[in-house]
């Protein structure tokens, strides 16, 4: 026997706490091609750098390199590889899937026999992808409506209806599509604010003067930020591009008035600070009107989050059998324990991205009837100081 002694045991499980994964993992459906023994259309891969990518076979440059290097197939994949990194830094976890479709719009249509490359990236990535980026397709057409290429009024329907699939799953997601093809009138542009496409944006900024959405950029941006945060939040520094371009091919600069009009329609676009260096984006909407709660991407990464945790923590409590009161409704002390429950699971993980957060059950719901029990939730989200106004002039002290 042994001596004695004071033996103590470390409990690890009092907090009931939930499972829940990373928000800042994101995912690209890229155009190129395969490579022998390496990367295969239409699979899906996670990666945590461009070595891994590079690893891959999404190289840059044919090897070895000639005099004039020749770009690989999968040039245009490790360009918005390399740009989801140079804004998120080495390490961060990132789902690709190479595509060669000749349209943007095959790649995220879904609900077919086969799926495509976005229900492929997704379903792999089993709910983790927050915000997935699309790149354009490899045989893009030339017809202009409304400003943009036709194939991205497809895709933005077709991508919303995956998503919303993809949300009845408890893996939710939004989108990020290219507006190929800008006419470079911004007037003629539709107005994103008359559609209701809440879990899709469109990007009309290109760091490269070839037309090509920074894609890879935005949401390296994205990743590397709280859910709560918009991506044009200034204290978070300029982008890494040293110049900045519409998909147009123009550059920004002596564009202001075209700025402002593609920012109040809905599109993200770069801007620049008078006296700062470098390349900001002009917000993050989504193409929903400007009434819908859900009219930003940080906006439905915040709800995403919180649908999520709040679906790990009552998943526990399906079937279980709770007490009723004589007059047949739910016990007080039960719906109190359910709305504390799922309050410590989402106040625990939102702090600093939620300003309040409640829930309430009603008592007075009449569940032998095998009826569901309905639980209300309430988000105060943060607020963000998007227009400050400052009035400024001159005081005489002798005069007050």
């Amino acid at each position: 026997m042994a001596l004695p002694n004071v033996n103590i045991t470390v409990r690890r499980d009092g907090l009931g706490q939930v499972d829940f994964s990373s928000d800042g993992i994101m995912g690209l459906v890229l155009t190129g091609i395969a490579v022998d023994e390496k990367v295969a259309l239409g699979k899906a891969y996670a990666i945590h750098s461009l070595a891994d990518a590079e690893k891959l076979g999404i190289q840059p440059y044919e090897l070895p390199l000639a005099e004039t290097p020749v770009k690989h197939g999968n040039y245009d994949a490790w360009v918005q590889i390399r740009d989801f990194y140079n804004e998120a830094g080495d390490g961060t976890k990132l789902w690709i899937i190479v595509s060669n479709e000749g349209k943007m719009s095959t790649n995220v249509t879904g609900g077919g026999l086969t799926p495509c490359a976005l229900e492929v990236l997704v379903t792999k990535a089993n709910g983790e992808i927050a915000v997935v980026g699309i790149t354009p397709g490899g045989n893009q057409d030339s017809t202009v409506l409304d400003g943009l290429n036709d194939d991205v009024w497809t895709a933005m329907t077709a991508a919303q209806v995956v998503a919303n699939n993809y949300q009845e799953s408890i893996m939710p997601f939004s989108v990020v599509i290219p507006g190929l093809g800008f006419s470079g009138v911004a007037d003629a542009t539709k107005d994103l604010k008359s559609m209701s496409n809440h879990r899709i944006s469109v990007l009309l900024a290109a760091p490269e003067d070839d037309g090509v959405a920074g894609i890879g950029q935005v949401i390296g941006r994205l990743a590397a930020i709280p859910v709560q945060r918009k991506i044009s939040r200034v204290k978070d520094g300029a982008l890494a591009n040293l110049a900045g371009y519409l998909t147009d091919k123009a550059v920004v600069e002596y564009r202001d008035g075209d700025l402002n009009t593609l920012h109040d329609k809905g599109y993200i676009v770069y801007r620049t600070f008078q006296g700062k260096s470098g390349y900001f984006y002009s917000g993050d909407p989504t193409a929903t009107g400007a009434t819908d709660d859900l009219n930003t991407i940080s906006r439905n990464r915040i709800i995403d989050k919180v649908l999520k945790i709040t679906y790990n923590t009552y998943i526990e409590e399906v079937d279980d059998e709770v007490p009723i009161t004589d007059d047949g409704k739910i016990e007080p002390a039960v719906c109190a324990s359910l709305q504390e429950k799922v309050e410590r699971q989402v106040r625990g993980n939102t702090v600093g991205e939620v300003s309040q957060f409640s829930a309430y059950i009603d008592p007075n719901q009449n569940i032998l009837s095998g009826a569901p029990v309905e639980v209300v939730l309430d988000i105060l989200p943060v607020g963000y100081l998007s227009n400050i106004r400052v009035s400024l002039g001159f005081i005489n002290p002798f005069s007050t």
